[in-house]
């Protein structure tokens, strides 16, 4: 059972939000900007902290700092992050991550180290999921289409690092589908072979 902190937001903060996410969408970051994730989510987590407050004044919302810098991180996020993937990966023992095509009928399924296979709490969007692919393609510079319908790509985030595999129709006929596998942070080597008597 996922609960990240933009479940948790007040209706005020929570409109304060998706009107930041309307704002922030009408920039289109350019092709060499995705080539540097960590500066444009710093450049973004900036911008974006400062459009909060400004709308927050704006509307008459008074917010503290400590929350505005939350919802700056979450607005990074979902505009030039993935969403709720990040939460997810992020945890160290999650291995795999699945997003079952059609996007938003069914949750997200993922393995776990001490529980094994688990079905979360959590639907993506099917606008999530376009904004997840065009991502990919852009950081990838692969195209992902009917002609070329897998796309296999890595995904570095704060706090993890995945392998991605997309595919779309024709091989998967309901649309997008993702499956991401968490690399490990510390990697396997042949003391910690012979400790779990490999």
């Amino acid at each position: 059972h996922g609960s990240p902190q933009e479940f948790t937001l007040e209706e005020d903060e929570f409109s304060l939000l998706e009107l930041a996410k309307t704002v922030r969408s009408e920039h289109k970051p350019r092709e060499e900007e995705f080539l540097e994730p960590a500066r444009l989510r710093t450049t973004f987590y900036h911008i974006g902290r400062d459009l909060l407050q400004e709308l927050a004044t704006s509307k008459g919302i008074e917010i503290e700092y400590a929350k505005l810098e939350i919802l700056a991180q979450i607005l990074v996020r979902y505009t030039v992050g993935f969403g709720l993937i990040e939460i997810l990966l992020q945890d160290p023992k999650v291995q795999d991550v699945v997003v079952n095509s059609p996007i938003g009928s069914s949750p997200i399924f993922l393995v776990h180290q001490d529980y094994g296979e688990c079905v979360t709490n959590l639907y993506p969007s099917s606008t999530d999921a376009e904004g997840w692919a065009t991502k990919f393609r852009l950081l990838s510079g692969r195209p992902l289409d009917e002609a070329n319908p897998v796309l296999d790509a890595d995904l570095e985030i704060p706090g993890a690092r995945s392998r991605v595999a997309i595919m779309t129709k024709p091989l998967s006929p309901a649309g997008l589908a993702f499956a991401f596998r968490r690399h490990r942070d510390k990697p396997w080597t042949l003391p910690l072979f012979v400790h779990h008597r490999m």
